[in-house]
C-alpha cells in the first residue's frame, strides 16, 4: 500500500450469482481488503509503522488489513513543537 488511506469508502463487490458479499474494493486506493473488512470497528488494530512511513500505519488483529485506522481521539498522534 502506497496511499495513506483508511479504507472509509470500501464498496463491497458481490457474487453476480448468489449475491454474496466476496470482498470490498477502496475506491480512494485500489486496496482488495477481504469481505470482513466491512463489519470491523478496528478496534483491536496496532501500529505498524516503519520508518519510511508517516506515523500511524496500523494492522488489524481482527479482519487482518491494514490502513491508517484511528479507533480514538486518545490514539491520535501529539506534535511537540520545535523550540
Amino acid at each position: 500500500m502506497t496511499s495513506r488511506c483508511d479504507h472509509s469508502g470500501a464498496v463491497p463487490v458481490e457474487s453476480a450469482v448468489t449475491g454474496e458479499v466476496l470482498a470490498a474494493l477502496c475506491p480512494g486506493c485500489d486496496a482488495q481488503l477481504p469481505a470482513e473488512f466491512l463489519g470491523c470497528a478496528h478496534a483491536n488494530a496496532i501500529d505498524i509503522t516503519s520508518l519510511n512511513e508517516p506515523p500511524g500505519r496500523s494492522i488489524c488483529n481482527d479482519c487482518g488489513t491494514s490502513g491508517w485506522y484511528r479507533r480514538s481521539e486518545a490514539d491520535r498522534a501529539v506534535g511537540i513543537p520545535l523550540e
